[in-house]
């Protein structure tokens, strides 16, 4: 029985280690370094807005 508890969290940090180590390469291969967003909702800068009144908003 002991033997099966070191063997089951051996494999568990086994796949925990291989996890970390694909998340590092994924971020300094594909993350790391892009200067541009070409997808999502990051926003770089916030523009000014107008003031807006309600028609503005609902069309009315």
């Amino acid at each position: 029985m002991e033997r099966r508890k070191k063997y089951i969290w051996g494999c568990v940090l086994c796949a925990l280690l291989t996890a970390v180590l694909i998340g590092m390469i994924y971020y300094y291969n594909d993350v790391r370094g892009t200067d541009q967003v070409s997808e999502g909702t990051l926003i770089w800068q916030a523009l000014p807005v107008k003031e807006r009144t309600d028609t503005d908003v609902f069309g009315k």
